[in-house]
């Protein structure tokens, strides 16, 4: 398999039991999991969420040795009609808590590069562990699968487009030149 969820047997526990109560109590707050056969649901491709800050782009810094802050993990959810949500479980202190469940271009955005990715040579030939990357102060939120071999890393910015993470670096570090320079 050349995508391999992470496995964390905390943060999973912690997003059953939240699922477990939300449709014991009928309490989903999202319109698609409201409306989902709640017998249909399932969840996959657990994976870690990373933020990327602005101060941390620096020319000559790789994307494994850039400072970045570790929230958590997030989960799709999946109904029969396919990827409906997904779930986002933090690390406060050294436990887990549910954070909440999302909807909308995010969740449809992942699953599509997932997808696209698993189709792509260069992924399907290698191992690969998927992380949502977000650079929140330059509104990017990408997925980056890090090479578990210690290769090549890839980033998918939306579905249809892979580049190398030293490319995304460049790509990066001239946004984040410009975002410096208007800020003054």
């Amino acid at each position: 398999m050349p995508i391999v969820p992470s496995e964390d047997a905390s943060a999973t526990a912690i997003l059953e039991a939240a699922v477990s109560e939300r449709v014991t109590d009928s309490a989903f707050a999202t319109s698609k999991l409201r409306q989902a056969d709640i017998g249909n649901l399932g969840h996959s491709t657990l994976h870690r969420v990373e933020v990327l800050p602005l101060g941390s782009i620096r020319s000559g810094t790789s994307l494994r040795d850039a400072k970045r802050l570790d929230l958590g993990w997030r989960f799709l959810i999946h109904a029969a009609s396919g990827t409906i949500a997904a779930a986002t479980v933090i690390k406060k202190g050294d436990k887990y808590e549910f954070a909440g469940f999302s909807e909308g271009d995010l969740v449809t955005a992942t699953d599509a590069a997932i997808h696209f990715a698993e189709g792509r040579d260069e992924i399907r030939n290698g191992r690969f562990e998927p992380i949502l990357l977000q650079i929140p102060e330059l509104h990017i939120a990408v997925l980056w699968l890090k090479d578990l071999d210690g290769g090549s890393d890839y980033i998918v910015r939306q579905a249809g487009q892979l580049m190398t993470s030293a490319q995304f670096s460049e790509y990066l570090l001239d946004l984040a030149k410009v975002t410096r320079r208007k800020r003054g």
